[in-house]
Parts: C-alpha cells; sequence; structure tokens
C-alpha cells in the first residue's frame, strides 16, 4: 500500500467525525487563526497575494497560516501580511500526518480552487470553511459556507479574494513583501533583461526565431541578456544562438535566487507562467506572453492595477473556447486547456509577433527614461 494511499484513509478516518457534527456549526463571529490551504502550481498560489492581504486587513490579529507545495513556501520567510507558509506534499503520508497532528483548530478555513482539500482542512479541525460552490458533489462535503462565482469577468487574484468578502478594498504594494534571503548567485553587474523561455505546458512556448529577435534588440541598447529555464526545459536553449557576454541559467536558480534576478532587472519576458506573477511581486516590468491562456484570467486585475505588467495576446484567436476553471464551468472564462497531442501547433503563440512584444519593451524604456 503507498503512502498517498494511508495519506487519504488517515485523512477520512479524522474528517468523518468532524463531518458528523457539521449541521450544528455556527460560522465565528471572530477569528483568530485563519488557514489557506491550497495545492496550486506557483503562479496560482502567488495569485492568492490579494486574499491574503484582505484576509490580513480583515483579520488584523489572527494567525494566517498559507499551506502550499514546498518549493513555493522560502518566498514567504519574510512572513508578508503575518503569513506563515507551511509545506504540504499529497503524496507523502507523513505530509498529510504532520499537518492533521500537529496544525490544528482554526477558526476560518479558506479553499481556493479545488475543493477536494475542504476534508484535509475538516481533518485539521477547522470550525467554518469557505470555498466556491459547483464542481463534484463529494469535495463539497465539508464546506459550511459556499460561494457562487461572479457573474462577470474578474482576475483569479481578485477571484479569490471574494472569498473573504468584498472588503476592505486592496492593493498590491511592493514594500508589502520583503525581499526573502537566498543562497549567493552570480548576477549580471551591467543593465539586463531576463528572457524566460519556459512554461508550465510545451504549447505555452514561444518561437526560438522570436526570442534570438528580441535578445538583439536588446544588446544594441545596451542591455546584457539573461537566458532563463527551469530544470526540465534545459533542450529550449538548443536552438537558441547565445553571444558572448549573455548569463544562462539553466533551471539550477530556486525560487528565493529568481526573486533577486528579477527585482534588479530592467524588464522580463516570458511566456504565462509563475515566474510572470513571480515578476509581479518584485515589481518588474513584465511583459507575458499569452497564449492559451487570458490575462482576463490571469492579469492584473484590481490587485494588481499598479503593476508594471504588460500581457500580449490576440484576443481574436478562436480556439481559446474553453470555460472550465477548477472543473467548474464558467460562462465568462475563456481560456484553452487542451494539450500537446490535441495541440502540436498552437495557433495562439505564433500569433504573438516580435513586433507585438517590441513595441511593448519601447514604451517600458521610454517610461523609465522618462523618470
Amino acid at each position: 500500500m503507498n503512502s498517498r494511499l494511508w495519506g487519504r484513509l488517515f485523512l477520512i478516518l479524522m474528517a468523518l467525525p468532524q463531518l458528523v457534527v457539521k449541521p450544528w456549526k455556527k460560522k465565528p463571529v471572530s477569528a483568530h487563526r485563519i488557514l489557506v490551504l491550497s495545492h496550486l502550481l506557483l503562479g496560482d498560489t502567488l495569485m492568492l497575494t490579494a486574499l491574503l492581504k484582505r484576509l490580513h486587513c480583515k483579520y488584523p490579529d489572527a494567525i494566517l497560516t498559507l499551506v502550499c507545495q514546498e518549493a513555493v513556501v522560502p518566498l514567504y520567510q519574510t512572513q508578508p501580511y503575518g503569513v506563515n507558509a507551511i509545506a504540504f506534499n499529497p503524496k507523502k503520508f507523513s505530509s498529510i500526518f504532520y499537518l492533521i497532528r500537529h496544525c490544528r483548530q482554526y477558526d476560518l478555513a479558506f479553499i481556493p480552487g479545488d475543493n477536494r482539500w475542504s476534508w484535509l482542512a475538516l481533518a485539521m479541525g477547522s470550525r467554518w470553511i469557505v470555498a466556491f460552490s459547483g464542481g463534484v458533489a463529494w469535495k463539497n462535503l465539508p464546506v459550511n459556507e459556499l460561494k457562487s462565482f461572479p457573474v462577470s469577468i474578474l482576475s483569479w487574484g481578485d477571484l479569490v479574494a471574494s472569498l473573504a468578502g468584498d472588503l476592505p478594498r486592496v492593493e498590491y504594494n511592493p514594500d508589502d513583501w520583503i525581499a526573502p534571503s537566498c543562497y549567493p548567485f552570480d548576477l549580471p553587474s551591467s543593465p539586463y533583461a531576463v528572457l524566460h523561455l519556459g512554461a508550465s505546458k510545451p504549447h505555452k512556448y514561444w518561437d526560438a526565431d522570436n526570442w534570438m529577435a528580441v535578445a538583439e534588440w536588446l544588446r544594441v541598447r545596451g542591455i546584457t541578456i539573461v537566458w532563463s529555464v527551469g530544470a526540465k526545459e534545459i533542450t529550449l536553449l538548443e536552438s537558441i544562438r547565445q553571444m558572448d557576454g549573455d548569463y544562462c541559467y539553466k533551471g539550477e536558480l530556486d525560487l528565493t535566487q529568481l526573486w533577486h534576478l528579477l527585482k534588479y532587472a530592467q524588464v522580463l519576458v516570458c511566456p504565462d507562467t509563475g515566474i510572470a506573477h513571480l515578476g509581479r511581486l518584485t515589481n518588474t516590468p513584465t511583459i507575458a506572453l499569452f497564449g492559451p491562456g487570458s490575462p482576463l484570467i490571469s492579469g492584473a486585475g484590481s490587485f494588481w492595477k499598479n503593476s508594471p505588467f504588460m500581457p500580449v495576446w490576440d484576443e481574436s484567436v478562436l480556439c481559446r473556447d474553453m470555460n472550465h476553471l477548477f472543473q467548474r464551468q464558467i460562462p465568462w472564462v475563456k481560456h484553452c486547456l487542451r494539450g500537446s497531442k490535441e495541440c502540436p501547433a498552437p495557433y495562439c503563440m505564433d500569433k504573438i509577433s516580435v513586433d507585438n512584444v517590441l513595441e511593448l519593451l519601447t514604451k517600458s524604456f521610454d517610461s523609465v527614461n522618462d523618470l
């Protein structure tokens, strides 16, 4: 019997007694311990910042805990908004056991995304669980308060913040988040741009010739090029012609090091991926290439409206026609969730031209020169 199955059995065993008494539970008048529980990818996790800040403003004296993927935890070492981040790996029994036995008794718990994690929140002794309605019925059984999705377009950040109510209205301030410490690494001494080629899915990749054209435009203007990919994306560099003076990070940087790399960059250019959202935290001018995704969902919204975030996309792409979000059908959601087998040649990425990116780069550098 594998570790994941043991973990599920233990979770259900601990959750069932709490489920029996659910009809008699009442929403706490005040909250001293608050849990936000997710197992999202980097970008979706960082977009929870809007929810975390709203909760901190609404319950300033509460202990706020974020349970998330292990790789993301070091970003929260300075405890922005008072957040204590705890690593979670659903494949490990030890991880589930630790949360259930040692991280307990929360007054409020919020489940952004997949409501299956409401069972874990219940097993952790959460008194009142809040999540979005819809999806598979069994996932919603532990939830005390189901909130409907809005009928009009909201970014993911603003959407999850609505779990905590509409007030107070909050916006991101780069001073909110003190930079995490990191192991020393080699940074360029001259002004540089980060070109991050990797993405969460292969059909978000942009053509190598396009990347090289952008790099050459930057070099002519005296900007050092920093190439970046994840550890599993090193093959993307095989088609890139690097020049003397370029820097290249082949997946060896952790997220805290990437924070510092982006913090001092003149600009970041990357696909719609987690690194783009890390650039918003560091307040780095970011040009994000949206192919299958949509900046209406993953863009700035009201929380990030002052961030120098510049999406590139072609709204006319007809195959961006799927409206599912975390197993819920939402009419205003328009993106593409097809895999590489269904879409081996992503038309949406081909529609993004070099000129589209250079236009935004020009605006970005002109705005800096005008300061």
